[in-house]
């Protein structure tokens, strides 16, 4: 029981400590068929706040995320309407500054490693990419 009590404490903190902040990722993609490899930019827009949030960039489109914590680490499942991509994603240290996950696109899966770039720096126009 204290145990629990500890955990969800520490979660609230956690969740309280995190603001909503757009985030650019620099992320690679390896294809998981024939190891080929393409790097690209992808914006992630959580609300920490409310368990949600959307992104831009994988397979080239755009879609909404659904976060949540397990073992006090956030991930995602995000998604687009037509069902492409479809990616579960994990984000890792100090500000969720690096992400990985695999990203099924147009019936390819993706392995993916990436992390925070500056915002300015990203392209405003999306390069299309897993």
């Amino acid at each position: 029981m204290k145990m629990m009590v500890t955990v969800l404490l520490a979660t609230l903190l956690l969740l309280a400590g995190v603001a909503s902040a757009d985030q650019c990722y620099e992320v690679t993609c390896t294809n998981l068929d024939n190891g080929e490899k393409l790097t690209h930019h992808v914006y992630i827009y959580p609300d920490y706040s409310e368990n949600e949030g959307s992104f831009d960039g994988f397979c080239g489109e755009a879609g909404d995320m659904v976060t949540f914590y397990d073992a006090m680490k956030l991930q995602a499942l995000a998604f687009s309407a037509e069902n492409n991509p479809l990616a579960y994603l994990k984000f890792h240290g100090d500000d969720f500054h690096v992400v990985t996950g695999i990203v099924y696109c147009n019936g390819t899966r993706w392995d993916i490693r990436g992390h925070i770039v500056d915002y300015e720096l990203c392209p405003h126009s999306m390069t299309p990419g897993p």
